[in-house]
């Protein structure tokens, strides 16, 4: 049964106009309610419950897209940040949904948000409060359709992934989410990982140009990308054994002070 679903929506075609986004969400929430949901404990890294809904979706996304994965403002409401959920309807969002697949694993970058005070929690540096900060969903799951491990599980975390942007221009080793006072926080949902990535605002950096890389390590691997120190391009190490997918991200937004992410 669900093949023949994947298959025809698949096959379904993307609408050239885009409807307001809390419709979208609306149609989502509502066809998810008629299934029965377990409970879960809030946790900074909450376990989510297995959900398994036929979801119809009007918008520019292709509904195969809406269908197959939580958007970002239902990832968001799953650990319980109201305010990023709405921040991922708003105008500001940057609508994503593409995929990768690289060794056993398919990452899908699924959404971009960034502005001011748009988290209902507190994240400090040195007692520095951080509001103006970069929120990046990526679904992260395995190729052959087996559950990757709920977060209540053993075998959780055996396997690392490094979500960062990375900078055109900026040495990767010296301008990462580690860098940047990263964090991220991540829920397993329907055997799929779905990771909140957070850090300073990017938007300093939209002329530069940006990119958004996974990788299956705990930190910013240089064997798993290369950098070109007189053009700054950054781009897969294609003799990489392993996962090392690298997004190009487009930010229409102009920039004054490109130092201040790192402040």
């Amino acid at each position: 049964m669900k093949s023949n679903i994947d298959e025809i929506l698949k096959e379904a075609f993307i609408l050239t106009e885009e409807p307001d986004r809390r419709l979208n969400e609306k149609i989502i929430s509502q066809i998810r309610e008629a299934e029965q949901m377990k409970r879960f404990k809030k946790r900074r890294i909450p376990a989510a419950a297995l959900v398994v809904a036929l979801i119809f979706v009007i918008g520019s996304i292709s509904i195969y897209a809406a269908w197959r994965y939580l958007s970002p403002s239902q990832v968001a409401e799953f650990i319980e940040d109201k305010k990023l959920a709405d921040a991922f309807l708003s105008d500001d969002v940057i609508t994503i949904n593409e995929s990768q697949i690289y060794g056993n694993y398919k990452i899908t970058l699924l959404g971009v948000v960034s502005g001011e005070n748009l988290t209902d929690y507190v994240f400090a540096h040195n007692d520095i409060v951080q509001n103006n900060r970069t929120y990046i969903v990526v679904a992260i799951e395995n190729v052959d359709g087996t559950p990757m491990p709920n977060t209540t599980d053993s075998e959780y975390g055996e396997i690392s992934f490094f979500v960062s942007p990375l900078i055109k221009g900026k040495n990767p080793l010296e301008f990462n989410i580690i860098t940047m006072r990263g964090g991220y926080t991540e829920i397993v949902e329907d055997g799929i990982i779905y990771r909140i990535a957070e850090c300073n605002n990017i938007e300093e950096f939209a002329d530069n140009g940006l990119y958004i890389c996974v990788s299956d390590t705990t930190f910013y691997d240089s064997s798993a990308y290369t950098y070109d120190e007189k053009t700054g391009i950054i781009r897969r190490n294609e003799e990489y054994e392993g996962v090392n997918a690298l997004f190009e991200l487009s930010l229409d937004i102009n920039s004054e002070s490109p130092d201040a992410v790192n402040e």
